[in-house]
């Protein structure tokens, strides 16, 4: 019990730093700007088209986990942060958790502005929240593992490229562009199914399949990118 409260108060000890960074490299003030020119256009142009609240949501609030981890970690490299880091208490799982989580709150209050905007209150607030939760957590630990090897922001680019492309190729679902029995061994085709059932009806199947893949993945994928950052390879 004991154990457990230490864990919890410096799990929110980290993330109050970590919400001070977000701050200090303009990560916050660039997402209620995105979120807000978003939240903006849906307003002005009367738009309620569910896939388009979806695929800007998934772009932005929920795939920021991923991009910005890079810009972060690098920026740790450059300013130090790392080596403050390693002389505190403070263990690299709770260090990655609580940027996670840090993250993760930023990206539901973009998502939620994006989604109001364009659909009012008519969606169901929970799957939403679930959605965005998952998703941003899944994304940013795998934005985690794309930093194995990199050194600098171009390197992440190049990198990024090559992590996301297979991740989009589910989207194409909305507006029935395309779609394939195979996008259900693709992540994002589980972030999808949830985005999905916060605006329409779901299969029970579907949901247990979207909540399920993605809770193991964000295990597996936490689990193999805390050992790859005490290794010092990220």
């Amino acid at each position: 019990m004991k154990y457990s409260m230490n864990f919890i108060l410096s799990l929110i000890r980290a993330t109050q730093w970590e919400f001070l960074l977000l701050a200090r490299y303009q990560v916050v003030a660039m997402s209620f700007f995105i979120a807000g020119v978003y939240a903006a256009l849906f307003f002005a142009l009367d738009l309620h088209y569910d896939d388009l609240i979806i695929l800007f949501v998934i772009s932005d609030p929920v795939m920021m986990g991923f991009m910005f981890t890079g810009v972060l970690v690098l920026y740790d490299k450059n300013q130090n942060t790392m080596q403050a880091i390693s002389v505190t208490s403070v263990n690299h799982a709770i260090k990655l958790g609580a940027r996670a989580l840090a993250l993760t709150v930023l990206a539901l209050i973009c998502s939620f502005a994006i989604a109001i905007a364009g659909k009012s209150f008519d969606f169901n607030f929970l799957i939403f929240s679930l959605a965005v939760i998952l998703s941003s957590i899944l994304f940013y630990y795998i934005g985690i593992i794309s930093l194995i090897g990199v050194s600098s922001f171009n390197g992440f680019l190049m990198r990024a490229v090559v992590y996301l492309i297979p991740f989009f190729i589910p989207l194409l679902e909305l507006g029935d562009v395309y779609t394939n029995p195979l996008f259900y061994l693709i992540p994002t085709k589980a972030v999808l199914i949830l985005f999905q059932a916060s605006f329409e009806s779901a299969s029970t199947l579907d949901l247990i399949y979207a909540f399920a893949y993605q809770i193991i993945l964000i295990v597996v994928i936490q689990i193999y990118a805390v050992k790859k950052y005490e290794k010092g390879e990220v």
